[in-house]
């Protein structure tokens, strides 16, 4: 529940009663009355129109443009008509706005006692896939575009944008893979995303000495220590060196190559550009809690160990539900910091679109599927 939900019903209830005020006024530029907010004698029609734009912009302020767009299509419809201009009301524009607060206010009401752990397991996989979905949504069309083109050069910048990337990109297939068969691929999936999440905040707060240079030449490493490890294969297993021409472009200046991993690492051997596994990784970033809810559970669907989990569909659901909800944290927590270190335009609105889908879209859904919505259609 939003912690401001209290708040939000007593500011709804305020402009709902004031709103049935006006709309019993007589219309009239000639009628005043008194302003609540600055004590002038106003003319009526003056106040109407600043109410509708008071109310509609607090709607705005509470729900995400997502859910106003597709449920409260008629306040966007107004709000797109005003858009900044001034302009004489429409007689019915009362009427809609204050059904849109009702609206409003029945939903605040309800998420005030609403508790998730009244939904079974397969409603509570539908619940947390909600919010993840309409932020891949959303990113697709209104973030994803803006930072194609964005890298320059070997930066900070540009490694946050590729570990983003790649997240996005997991999120992208966790959604289209919404099925309780692909549990397993699901929390397999969930398990890499952690790295890239983890490496992201590692990146962004600088929390790895020299990091940036590391980040880049473990590329370096990693396909040097690669093309060794398939030449030996291939000569165990009697390859003719031409099918192997291509690895050993990757050899070429070996001692230089591995001067530069003794002089960045100090060592002549480095699993991971920060020298960490994951776990230390995870406590370095402040972010061991959300590796002790993911690492494990997703290495028992890489390895290829006995595993007695899910045992029934019950099960499945649950699994799901736990991906859905720690990718849907990930992907909201990267995208925030994304917007801010790549200066994005309007990242202000960026942030707070993503930020309301994940505190509202799930809640929104589930007491729209009960009905409760129909009385204000």
């Amino acid at each position: 529940m939003n912690p401001h939900s209290f708040r939000e019903i007593s500011q709804l209830e305020d402009l709902i009663n004031e709103g049935n005020r006006l709309q019993q006024s007589p219309k009239s530029n000639n009628i005043l009355q008194t302003s609540s907010d600055s004590g002038l004698a106003i003319p009526v029609t003056t106040l109407i129109d600043r109410w509708i734009e008071k109310s509609i912009t607090f709607i705005y302020s509470l729900l995400p443009d997502t859910i106003i767009i597709s449920d409260l299509s008629r306040v966007n419809e107004i709000m797109s008509k005003r858009n900044g201009r001034i302009i004489q009301y429409d007689t019915n524009d009362i009427s809609v706005v204050i059904d849109s607060l009702q609206l409003c206010l029945a939903f605040f009401k309800w998420l005030t006692g609403f508790d998730v752990s009244i939904l079974d397991r397969r409603q509570q996989a539908n619940f947390y896939f909600g919010p993840l979905e309409s932020i891949v949504n959303y990113l697709y069309v209104n973030l994803i575009p803006k930072l194609i083109g964005l890298e320059d050069g070997r930066t900070k910048n540009t490694a946050l944008l590729h570990l983003y990337g790649r997240m996005f990109l997991l999120a992208f297939g966790l959604v289209k893979l919404n099925e309780v068969r692909c549990c397993q691929i699901l929390a397999a999936s969930l398990r890499s995303m952690l790295e890239l999440y983890i490496d992201f905040f590692l990146i962004s707060r600088e929390l790895i000495d020299n990091g940036i240079e590391k980040y880049f030449v473990f590329d370096m490493v990693h396909h040097y220590r690669s093309a060794k490890k398939l030449l030996d294969i291939d000569k165990e297993l009697g390859r003719p060196d031409r099918e192997s021409s291509n690895l050993r472009d990757y050899l070429i200046d070996g001692d230089h190559k591995q001067e530069i991993i003794r002089s960045i690492w100090g060592k002549n051997r480095v699993s991971h550009w920060s020298d960490l596994i994951v776990e230390d990784r995870a406590r370095k970033a402040g972010l061991l809690d959300i590796h002790r809810d993911v690492y494990y559970y997703g290495n028992m669907f890489i390895h290829s160990g006995y595993v007695d989990f899910p045992k029934t569909e019950k099960d499945a659901h649950l699994l799901c539900a736990h991906v859905y909800s720690l990718s849907t944290k990930m992907l909201k927590d990267t995208t925030m910091l994304m917007v801010e270190e790549g200066n994005i335009e309007q990242k202000n609105d960026v942030k707070k679109e993503v930020e309301d889908l994940y505190l509202f879209y799930a809640y929104f859904q589930l007491w729209k599927s009960w009905g409760n919505n129909q009385k204000y259609k």
